[in-house]
């Protein structure tokens, strides 16, 4: 929604770590079980990505921390309560909540794991890592919008300016 009303390009990293999981033939709950080489490749494929590119919105868990060499950027931590995600999950995957619980803690945990282990990141969903905080689960998808926009710089709304949007969602 924000990539398509800036005119911008949108890369959901969260997708290829998906894709990756189910090549491999694990859920993506148990991505932790993936070998190192495998993940750490995705991370560099993205970040080269990124130094060749701007004006994305890169969506993805580790995305702040991939970018953080990088200029120009800001990074937005979008994030809802425990219910509110495993409600989400449930939707988007056809499943029970009790189901769903089990799959959001834990994915919660192996990239605890994981984070921790690749990159040495032990407070992944600690805010003050993050420009901008949002919580998703108390304002539509219009409101949030709305906000992110009134953070951005001027020149990087209109495209003048190179800059690029990083998220991590929770």
């Amino acid at each position: 929604m924000l990539a398509a009303d800036l005119g911008w390009n949108h890369v959901n990293i969260g997708q290829a770590f998906r894709d990756l999981a189910k090549a491999s033939g694990i859920p993506i709950e148990n991505f932790g079980s993936l070998d190192d080489a495998s993940l750490l490749r995705v991370d560099e494929e993205v970040q080269t990505r990124m130094k060749l590119t701007s004006h994305y919105v890169w969506e993805g868990r580790l995305a702040a921390w991939l970018a953080r060499p990088l200029p120009e950027v800001m990074s937005i931590y979008c994030f809802a309560g425990d219910a509110t995600r495993i409600t989400r999950c449930a939707k988007r995957q056809g499943i029970s909540l009790g189901e769903a619980e089990g799959q959001v803690f834990k994915r919660d945990e192996e990239e605890r794991i994981v984070f921790k282990r690749l990159y040495d990141i032990s407070d992944i969903g600690k805010e003050t890592h993050f420009d901008l905080s949002l919580d998703t689960s108390r304002k539509s998808p219009k409101e949030l919008l709305d906000e992110i926009k009134g953070h951005l710089e001027p020149t990087s709304a209109s495209g003048s300016s190179a800059g690029d949007l990083w998220f991590h969602g929770r």
